[in-house]
């Protein structure tokens, strides 16, 4: 996120739902990235890895309903990119992250 207004929201949705939030995409432990866009450092290593990267929406449906929402690989609801088989690569860039999880609404996000 570009917005620092929106990052703070995000950042604090993702706290409040009782997941780790981490600034930075780490490939052993980032679960989701939540981001604005199709597009940075790290949506690209996102999807290199495999790690879904996923819309706002999906982070408040997710809150919501006390569980994050499966997504399915053809999902335009609130898929960026779809999962896929993980590649190796290194990158670090500006979105947000989800990691480990404490709750079932989030595992670890990256914002």
């Amino acid at each position: 996120f570009t917005d620092p207004d929106e990052r703070e929201r995000v950042e604090a949705d993702v706290v409040s739902g009782g997941a780790e939030l981490g600034r930075a995409l780490k490939k052993a432990t980032t679960t989701h990235l939540v981001a604005a866009e199709a597009a940075g450092h790290k949506f690209d290593a996102a999807v290199r890895w495999g790690v879904p990267v996923l819309t706002r929406r999906w982070l408040a449906d997710s809150l919501k309903r006390g569980v994050a929402i499966p997504v399915a690989a053809d999902d335009t609801k609130y898929s960026l990119a779809p999962p896929r088989t993980p590649a190796a690569s290194a990158v670090s860039g500006s979105a947000a992250s989800v990691a480990s999880s404490k709750s079932a609404a989030a595992t670890t996000a990256t914002a």
